[in-house]
């Protein structure tokens, strides 16, 4: 497990798992996905090899966002929040792999077909390159994904947002067993969180399967790392301002707050 500070943005997250599932919501069916966006700042990474493979954990504050259409017409704006992604080995290949569409030579910065990683610290680039780096994140990655983006910012500063602690976690799940699917922890059935347990569009289902999985492949200092890690991001979210105006404050101001 290595300590990763990043932002990781996968655009259509149902082209990644190369999946045409729509789904349901409020028990009527989705016709259409506009857009189907995950958002995450990550703290922490690791891989975990199985049987079956490889997978990814990745850990942090995130937001699963969702534009859709039912099929009576109505238009739908959706999300769920999350603090783990996990893909699997294939999944991942193809998001690291996919055709460059900027930065080719900058293996620190990925902004591809598939998906943008923006490390937070820019601090060793020189001030060419950081000049080159936020004109391009401003046209392909602020300016596109605005909306997402102050999606997650709103979402993370409410009071009982990202609390691993308290609701365990929130998985978004490429996993073979798991495939696209949001896992829970036992303890968010304790909680009035009617809302979120309710299908939408996009994902399979939900399960409260996310303690088992967590416990079989991570230690119980491990565990208790992870949930530390997140709870050091929200307590950024909690304590500073980010100026929406100019979104790549948003890499300085979250790198400035990080523990050294």
């Amino acid at each position: 497990m290595v300590p990763n500070n990043m932002i990781l943005i996968i655009p259509r997250w149902s082209e990644l798992l190369g999946i045409l599932f729509k789904g349901f919501y409020a028990k009527k069916i989705v016709s259409k996905i506009h857009l189907d966006t995950v958002i995450m700042i990550t703290c922490l990474e690791c891989a975990v090899t199985e049987k079956t493979g490889t997978s990814y954990f990745l850990f942090g504050t995130g937001l699963y966002f969702l534009k859709f259409e039912l099929d009576s017409g109505r238009y739908i704006l959706d999300q769920r929040e999350i603090n783990t992604l996990i893909l699997s080995d294939f999944v991942y290949d193809y998001m690291v792999t996919a055709k460059e569409i900027a930065l080719e030579n900058d293996d620190d910065v990925i902004l591809n077909e598939m998906a943008v990683k923006i490390p937070l610290d820019l601090s060793q680039k020189t001030g060419t390159q950081q000049v080159f780096i936020k004109g391009v994140l401003t046209r392909n990655v602020f300016i596109p994904y605005k909306e997402v983006i102050l999606r997650m910012l709103e979402q993370g500063q409410k009071e009982d947002a990202y609390s691993a602690l308290e609701t365990g976690y929130k998985i978004l799940s490429s996993h073979p067993s798991n495939f696209n699917r949001i896992l829970l922890s036992d303890a968010f059935k304790m909680a009035d969180h009617s809302k979120y347990i309710k299908p939408t569009a996009g994902v399979k289902n939900i399960q409260f399967v996310a303690d088992k999985i967590m416990n079989d492949f991570f230690s119980s200092y491990e565990l208790s790392t992870i949930k530390y890690s997140i709870k050091t991001l929200k307590h950024i979210f909690d304590k500073v301002e980010f100026d929406t105006s100019y979104l790549f404050s948003i890499l300085e101001t979250i790198r400035k707050e990080l523990p050294k």
